[in-house]
């Protein structure tokens, strides 16, 4: 066989093993299966430029939240299909029929406000949506404590400029002023690719004022997230000094006891 042609064909060969690994790393497996849910708690807090100003109608319908719970229904690949129910204090409720793409964080059918599932097992420096066009990408794995144990938990930050915007009448040109900021951190459950707790504050320089919104996992199938549940095990060492106070005191107070019973015969 020709030189040429052979280099030719090993080099194709390198180039479509690459482009065929690099497809398999991008792709985006479900943590999740049907019948799993999720249920959220989501508190607001507002910091207004004037005490008479109210709280903006957005924060406040979060802030009337009874629970929003999400439901998975379908899996199709990347494709994740939900039931979202947000749930008021005033008994109303808003649902959704969402179909959400792990691989370009597309929506489809509805669009809500939660966008809480990912990957599984998605490591340090992993876009968390490959094909897509947010560029979030996971900054660091920690661990945190549930009833049921630790669980490693992906942190994803973001932030990014608040910007007014100005139209020109007679010349139609927009200009945007930078006139706050967002900061906004996701914690992913690793193995499950779930959002564990969404915190994302505002804050403005004109007017001054700041806001932020929480949203909190309380419930779900997939382990055990409650905090009153938690027993604390307390280490081999620690048990044997409480026994050993235990024993000082008894044997204190048994030595008070027959010293003064001493005492009492003289």
């Amino acid at each position: 066989m020709n030189k040429k042609l052979t280099i030719t064909i090993s080099l194709l060969i390198i180039l479509c093993l690459g482009v065929v690994g690099q497809a398999l790393a991008q792709t985006r497996t479900p943590g999740v299966k049907v019948d799993d849910y999720l249920v959220y708690n989501i508190t607001t807090h507002w910091n207004p430029s004037n005490a008479s100003e109210g709280t903006p109608g957005t924060l406040i319908d979060l802030n009337n939240t009874k629970q929003y719970k999400v439901t998975i229904t379908g899996i199709s690949g990347a494709n994740v299909t939900t039931n979202q129910l947000w749930d008021f204090v005033n008994g109303t409720e808003l649902p959704y029929l969402v179909v959400w793409n792990l691989e370009s964080a597309e929506s489809y059918y509805m669009t809500s406000g939660f966008e809480g599932i990912v990957g599984a097992n998605l490591g340090v420096g992993d876009l968390l949506h490959p094909s897509g066009n947010d560029s979030l990408t996971i900054n660091q794995t920690i661990t945190r404590n549930y009833a049921s144990g630790e669980r490693d938990t992906n942190v994803v930050q973001l932030s990014s400029p608040v910007q007014n915007s100005t139209t020109d009448s007679a010349t139609n040109q927009t200009t945007y002023t930078t006139i706050g900021n967002e900061e906004v951190t996701f914690y992913i459950d690793k193995a499950t690719g779930v959002l564990v707790e969404q915190r994302s504050e505002i804050s403005s320089l004109t007017p001054v004022e700041s806001g932020s919104t929480i949203w909190t996992l309380k419930e779900t199938n997939l382990w055990d997230v409650s905090s009153s549940t938690a027993v604390t095990a307390l280490s081999t060492p620690t048990i044997i000094a409480i026994v050993a106070v235990i024993v000082i005191v008894v044997v204190a107070v048994a030595f008070v006891v027959i010293r003064r019973k001493g005492q009492r015969k003289r």
